[in-house]
């Protein structure tokens, strides 16, 4: 008999023995061919499950082989068995066939060829780089291009086609060659694939639907107290299912809600563990179209079986997505911060938060807890409790915040312990105080003297008002009449508490009968006093002196008709002429700036003397001119 016969033969009873012992022991590697009755999905974490593993376009018993892992997929589909392969009994090529929750069907193509599967396992979806198989890239290229999503390898059974696509994909996942003596036609089907891969390919990963929840586990103690928030990001609506916890739209637990309600994108859900069991948790579900080349992993939740082959869906299709949170219950107990707040300061401090950082015993992500007091918060005791913290946990306390702030000072702070380990059912107690100082600042305020007529002037008065209860730092200062030009500091304000507004204003500015003042500048007129700092004001004033000269002959003014409904202010012209002269103040200031001129430094009078001398010697010079001019000489006796 022809020894490729013989080998058929030796491969069909090996596939009935095989067959025969099915029910006995789980799948061996390879995807392993498997009837019976399907199962319901598994869990609500279980996005899809296998319905068969036959019954699928596809063949039977192909004869191939692995080539060595020193061998590239990259360099081309060989055309003979590479040396150093080993023989490998294909029991089956081809599409299996899977359903979601609703069941609906969906096509799928296996991409680890090393890993058992069968009827009833259950799936989730992952992205590529966690089904960790190799150029799945060129995977993505054929499933767009090839059966089921195209009627390709074209002029060939579907049987055909499915197989030769199956062997494309285990060819560069898992170094599988046919061999072209037994399989001679799929051979040169399955190579025309890869060629046509590695020609085009590779293609880029499909967007992946829309619906996640994050985080995606958390644990939970099993006294109740709740966790998250679990943020809920989607296109749409979802479906709620729920097994051993309870969920809640709100962190206070107060909207429970229920298997079968609907949830939107973007809410956030607090959960707590109502049972032991596990796995435990919740999922949202939603029917969304699913692009070909998603794959599905195993998600756990199959009793018996600790590992299963990684899947890829085969065709885009509506299938149910799923988004869910595994929820781990632990034994708890519980940590009470004292915190105790004195000092005079207290009661104007800013929050101060503790915060309670634990490592589960067993190691996992850290559990980290919050607690505030609020800023303004008087002198006292204050317990924060920390509850629901995993048993056997080291936990560090620290203040993550301290109520210091630009009112008061934190002057002294104690936390003890500040590192426990957490006990299931009991309560640990830290102790904690926090002083606080008032803080203080000063005040120190300078007069100011320019202008021509600066050391001319009267006297001057500042006051200071304060905003505090007991007018503990108002001031009054006097520059006495005649201060020089320059600057006058003023004795300084001492121990003012922060926070406090000082106004400063000029109660007499120094103007005289032959003194005038300009406007008074005052920087700043207010004043807020900051811890440790002294805040300055200056008060500026600027004088020149009152021009004089003959008083003008009064021109009587026709009585003007009074205003029946206006009542008359006899001092309304000695006010506009006081206006008028420190108009005049601050003209004169601005032309000596402009000009660069000196200011003048004498009386007008002396000017006037001037100017008359002045006129006299040329009138005389002009005389004396006309005297010695031709025909006008006095003739002599």
């Amino acid at each position: 008999m022809h020894p490729t016969l013989l080998r058929r033969l030796a491969v069909v009873l090996t596939t009935l023995l095989l067959g025969a012992t099915t029910f006995l022991v789980p799948s061996p590697a390879g995807a392993t061919p498997a009837g019976g009755q399907v199962r319901s999905l598994g869990s609500i974490f279980t996005e899809l499950q296998t319905v068969s593993i036959t019954g699928q376009p596809g063949l039977r018993n192909v004869d191939s082989f692995v080539a060595p892992s020193s061998f590239d997929p990259l360099t081309g589909y060989p055309e003979t068995t590479p040396e150093g392969s080993t023989p490998h009994q294909d029991s089956y090529l081809g599409l299996i066939l899977a359903k979601d929750g609703h069941g609906e069907n969906a096509l799928t193509y296996c991409i680890d060829m090393f890993t058992g599967t069968g009827a009833g396992i259950n799936y989730k979806r992952g992205d590529w780089s966690e089904a960790n198989v190799p150029n799945i890239g060129y995977l993505g290229y054929i499933l767009e291009n090839y059966f089921p999503t195209a009627p390709r390898p074209a002029g060939v059974s579907d049987d055909l086609k499915a197989a030769a696509t199956q062997a494309a994909i285990w060819y560069f996942t898992d170094r599988m060659v046919l061999d072209p003596a037994a399989e001679p036609e799929l051979h040169a089907l399955t190579s025309a694939i890869v060629a046509d891969a590695l020609a085009n390919g590779p293609a880029t990963e499909p967007a992946a639907p829309n619906l996640s929840i994050s985080p995606d586990t958390a644990e939970a103690p099993v006294t109740g107290e709740l966790v998250g928030p679990f943020t809920v990001t989607a296109d749409g609506p979802a479906t709620l299912l729920v097994d051993g916890v309870e969920v809640f739209s709100d962190a206070a637990g107060t909207q429970q809600l229920v298997d079968g309600d609907t949830v939107q994108a973007g809410a956030q859900l607090w959960v707590r563990t109502v049972s032991r069991d596990t796995p435990q948790g919740f999922a949202l579900q939603r029917q969304v179209r699913v692009p070909e080349s998603t794959v599905y992993l195993y998600d756990g939740s199959t009793p018996g079986w600790s590992d299963a082959q990684k899947l890829i869906l085969a065709q885009e299709k509506t299938l149910e997505a799923v988004a869910s949170v595994r929820i781990t219950p632990y034994a708890e107990g519980g940590i009470d911060v004292i915190k105790t707040i004195g000092g005079t300061g207290a009661g104007l401090q800013d929050r101060v938060v503790v915060e309670v950082t634990c490592t589960p015993q067993g190691g996992g992500d850290p559990v980290v807890r919050t607690a505030t007091i609020p800023a303004g918060t008087g002198a006292g005791r204050q317990t924060l409790s920390f509850t629901g913290l995993p048993a056997g946990a080291q936990c560090t306390i620290t203040e993550t915040e301290n109520g210091d702030n630009a009112l008061v000072n934190l002057t002294a702070s104690s936390l003890e312990p500040d590192t426990v380990t957490i006990a299931e059912g009991a309560i640990v107690e830290v102790v904690a105080t926090n002083e606080y100082e008032r803080a203080y600042g000063q005040l120190q305020v300078t007069k100011r003297i320019t202008g021509p007529a600066a050391g001319a002037q009267g006297e001057v008065v500042i006051a200071v008002d304060c905003d505090d209860p007991e007018d503990a730092f108002d001031r009054e200062y006097t520059i006495p009449a005649g201060a020089p030009a320059g600057s006058h500091p003023q004795a300084v304000v001492t121990d003012i508490p922060a926070g406090t507004v000082c106004t400063v204003t000029e109660t007499a500015n120094g103007a005289t009968d032959t003194v005038i003042a300009g406007p008074v500048r005052i920087e700043p007129a207010t004043a807020t006093i900051t811890d440790g700092e002294t805040a300055a004001v200056t008060v500026t004033n600027t004088y020149r002196e009152r021009e004089a000269g003959p008083e003008p002959t009064p021109t009587p003014d026709p009585e003007p008709t009074p205003d029946p409904g206006q009542d008359q202010d006899p001092d309304q012209g000695q006010r506009d002429d006081q206006d008028q002269d420190e108009a005049r103040v601050e003209e004169d200031d601005e032309a000596v700036v402009a000009s660069g001129d000196l200011p003048h430094t004498g009386g007008q009078g002396a000017l006037v003397a001037l100017r008359l001398g002045l006129a006299l010697l040329l009138s005389g010079a002009g005389l004396l001119a006309l005297r010695r001019l031709p025909g006008l000489r006095t003739p002599r006796s």
